[in-house]
């Protein structure tokens, strides 16, 4: 089945395909006809419950992580269209930097326009001193959201 969804990419002329997985499916037939396979965890946070349980079960690493970037003035807002061009050059750098080819800016805004226009995705900005610091990408299915990307400045 993979083999197939390649074949139509690529009939297709996609630009990028990227194929996510369930821990555990054998991908050997994609390696052996040369991708590249990397392995990732995907923690789950289950938001049903109070916010005070959620903060708890985060590491306290982080959790301090996150007071010090209130204390500094970073706010987080739901990002406007406005906001993806400033979003897109970080991403661009982490895209370039992983030795991937990045979507051109009309490409990327298109497929983000439409992902949002279509409630298909949350789009969050952390704002600095005014400035967008960084960002992230959340697909949306039902009451399920997935982290898609992210990317900031480097500080």
């Amino acid at each position: 089945m993979y083999l197939a969804l390649l074949r139509s990419a690529s009939r297709n002329r996609a630009d990028i395909f990227e194929l996510r997985t369930v821990p555990g499916l054998d991908c050997t037939a994609l390696a052996r006809e040369g991708y590249e396979l990397r392995e990732a965890l995907t923690p789950i946070v289950r938001l049903d419950r109070p916010l005070e349980e959620v903060w708890a079960g985060i590491n306290s690493k982080t959790r301090n992580m996150v007071r010090r970037a209130q204390r500094s003035g970073l706010t987080i807002d739901v990002g406007s269209v406005s906001d993806l061009a400033a979003y897109y050059d970080m991403w661009c750098a982490i895209i370039t930097r992983e030795h991937q080819m990045p979507l051109t800016l009309g490409q990327y805004l298109h497929a983000m326009t439409a992902l949002l226009d279509a409630n298909l995705a949350t789009f969050l900005v952390a704002h600095k001193d005014g400035e967008v610091a960084a960002g992230a990408v959340f697909l949306v299915f039902g009451k399920r959201a997935y982290y898609w990307s992210g990317a900031s400045r480097p500080e």
